[in-house]
């Protein structure tokens, strides 16, 4: 379950119409909602969705934070097409040195720092759970295998992708080089953290979209 952009929670009871959503304590670097809080919610399993409105009404103390959330509404169940893109803009960084590649994705989190002093900085213009659109500054190679790292809500992301395709745009005389990218060793519970999150700014899109139409009418 994603909150607005704060992150991974666990739906955790559904009890006379009140919702509620858990933090493990890995998880204790998320914003603290407040009662009184509205959130928007999207959840996700397999190929079906859902996204809904709400109040957090209380916040239950223990060894797992567990927040109640009352008066919801807006709810929509969508049906999750095969890897939904969405346009956006995150930093990301990039390598392609085999020391970073060959290591296993489970030690990689203890080099974090240093494939960032190592990497080439990039802007990543859209993303899904199969790929993303990397923009660089620097030309790289159609069919290269690059390490990738960037953040979800502060959380880093460490995948191997390969370049697949190449498109060059000139701005103010200087050259821009975006590529797609194919994520190639991708877990499952990466893929629904993606997936949860590009829903989560696709249906804060469409409210910002909503909300600037009903101020021009």
């Amino acid at each position: 379950l994603w909150m607005d952009w704060n992150g991974a929670y666990f739906l955790y009871d559904y009890v006379d119409n009140k919702l509620y959503v858990s933090t493990t304590s890995h998880e204790k670097d998320l914003k603290l909602l407040h009662v009184g809080d509205f959130v928007t919610g999207v959840f996700v399993v397999g190929t079906k969705g859902k996204s809904f409105d709400g109040v957090i009404s209380d916040r239950i103390p223990g060894e797992i934070l567990i927040y109640e959330i009352s008066d919801i509404s807006n709810i929509q169940t969508f049906q999750r097409r095969e890897d939904v893109r969405v346009d956006l803009s995150l930093p990301a960084y990039l390598t392609d040195d085999n020391y970073y590649l060959n290591l296993k994705k489970h030690a990689l989190e203890s080099y974090i720092n240093e494939i960032k002093a190592a990497c080439k900085k990039a802007t990543i213009l859209d993303l899904s759970a199969g790929g993303m659109k990397l923009s660089v500054n620097s030309r790289l190679e159609v069919g290269q295998v690059l390490l990738l790292l960037f953040y979800i809500d502060e959380k880093p992301l460490i995948l191997k992708g390969e370049l697949l395709h190449e498109r060059v745009r000139i701005s103010n005389n200087t050259r821009h080089y975006n590529y797609g990218v194919k994520f190639l060793d991708i877990t499952e519970l990466e893929r629904e953290t993606i997936i949860s999150y590009v829903f989560v700014v696709m249906r804060k899109n469409r409210i910002r979209w909503e909300g600037f139409r009903w101020l021009r009418i």
